[in-house]
């Protein structure tokens, strides 16, 4: 049987707060709620976790990290690119108006 040290396995207040430090926050009680709800494929979208008694759950370290690495979108280049103006400005041309220029009398 594998020895498990201690601090492998977290409570849900743990996990929530480890998920939270990994930039994927959640509280206690979000994950309380993911154990029960399914995806429609059937699977739980809460992290794994294992059932202790009737009201305690404990949850891995290495799933909460694989948890939370699943749900964190990929890079992305920022709205604005190298010429400062944000997407929806683009193709437009220059900018004109009363609010972006003053024109000399």
């Amino acid at each position: 049987m594998p020895t498990i040290r201690p601090s492998e396995w977290l409570t849900r207040k743990e996990a929530a707060a480890y998920s939270t430090e990994l930039g994927y926050p959640v509280e206690p009680t979000t994950l309380a709620t993911m154990n029960c709800k399914r995806d429609r494929v059937g699977r739980v979208i809460g992290p794994p976790y294992k059932r202790i008694n009737p009201r305690r759950c404990l949850y891995k370290r290495s799933d909460i990290e694989r948890w939370v690495e699943a749900r964190l979108s990929k890079r992305r280049k920022a709205i604005a690119d190298t010429d400062g103006r944000p997407l929806s400005r683009r193709g437009a041309g220059p900018q004109t108006g009363s609010h972006t220029e003053q024109h000399a009398p």
